[in-house]
């Protein structure tokens, strides 16, 4: 068998093509480092435990969505029947929920709602004296506002604000989608202000009032979301164009 040497022109060349191939490799290697590190800054995580109060400049699109929210919803509700002159949009602001819930002086009732597929849960709480006035709007009488001799709505009663409720949750949902999809379900309800049932108690919310305004009378509800729940979808509300995580592999609190 006779050995064949390359010559130094040869060897050369095979140099260049490994030497091109390296090269090659190295600059793929460096786009895939660039991609996962533009990944990884694709979600910064939003400050707020710096922050009180939330503006129109720092979360435009989820104020956006709640003031259309305000505005559907009073047309909606007069579907059903009742004359609301207006449903006014509050300021958005930060709390930590158990320093919120100690500021209710009237007795609440609370939907409690999975807004899917977030993470956690979101609360709206009604005052309970407005809830018993509006069941008696709802069965054809005229408002007043009842002498409270209990606290608790009965499954009856939760009946007949079933519609009332219903409208409320289908145009949240509605205005919600329309930036990022999501699927609004009343999975259960509390009349504990602190809210412990769904682990509010220590944790930063977002919280939202919205005054609901009859001819002689005006009461308030509270939209109130928890940080585990915005916190993933912060960037869609803020106006950014960047890629969110994969909620699908989000695990779910109980």
């Amino acid at each position: 068998m006779v050995e064949e040497n390359l010559t130094p022109e040869e060897i050369e060349k095979i140099k260049e093509l490994f030497k091109n191939e390296l090269e090659e490799e190295e600059l793929e290697a460096k786009k895939e480092e660039k991609s996962e590190e533009k990944k990884k800054e694709t979600y910064k995580p939003f400050p707020l435990d710096k922050l009180e109060r939330i503006d129109i400049s720092q979360l435009p699109l989820y104020e956006h969505a709640l003031k259309v929210f305000s505005l559907v919803l009073k047309d909606e509700l007069f579907r059903i029947g009742l004359d609301i002159e207006e449903i006014q949009k509050g300021t958005t602001k930060v709390y930590k929920y158990k320093h919120f819930a100690e500021n209710l002086k009237d007795e609440m009732f609370f939907l409690i709602l999975k807004v899917s597929p977030l993470p956690s849960y979101t609360a709206i709480g009604f005052k309970i004296e407005f809830l018993f006035s509006l069941i008696g709007l709802m069965l054809g009488g005229d408002y007043y506002v009842p002498k409270m001799e209990k606290y608790i709505i009965t499954s009856a009663e939760y009946n007949i604000l079933r519609k009332f409720f219903n409208v409320i949750t289908k145009i949240l949902e509605q205005e919600l989608s329309k930036f990022y999809s999501v699927k609004i379900s009343i999975v259960d309800t509390d009349t504990d202000k602190q809210l412990a049932k769904i682990n509010f108690t220590d944790k930063r919310v977002l919280i939202t009032p919205f005054k609901i305004i009859f001819k002689d009378y005006m009461s308030e509800f509270y939209l109130i979301v928890d940080e585990d729940s915005i916190q993933p979808v912060l960037p869609v509300f803020m106006g950014s164009t960047e890629e969110l995580p994969d909620m699908k592999k989000t695990i779910w609190k109980a």
